[in-house]
């Protein structure tokens, strides 16, 4: 599983002098075919039933970080079809899960 609690960034100088940057969002589709977006009851089901080994990325759409990750993911995805399973879960959508398995996202990402 992959998740990200924080997302620090480096400085130069003291903060009061450092520009504000909004952060840039990622409008990236996920491809079907390499990494497939999945509920809460289809990663039980793949995690029970899972033939191949599986990475799983808990991702947020407000999540600039985990937007980001995702072309990562489709490389892995390519790089290993047919070895290796590749799923996303959106957190905000399958809160029961995420819960479950104490996946944390934090909106410190969103200041980056």
């Amino acid at each position: 599983m992959i998740g990200f609690a924080n997302v620090g960034v480096l400085s130069r100088g003291p903060a009061m002098h450092r520009p504000r940057v909004q952060p840039r969002r990622a409008k990236v589709a996920v491809k079907a075919e390499l990494v497939q977006k999945i509920t809460g009851e289809e990663l039980e089901v793949e995690l029970n039933d899972a033939e191949l080994p599986l990475v799983v990325d808990f991702y947020a759409a407000w999540c600039g970080p985990c937007q980001f990750m995702l072309p990562e993911l489709e490389k892995i995805a390519a790089e290993y079809d047919g070895r290796v399973k590749v799923l996303k879960v959106d957190s905000d959508e399958e809160t029961d899960i995420a819960t479950m398995l104490q996946v944390r996202l934090t909106r410190k990402a969103e200041r980056l």
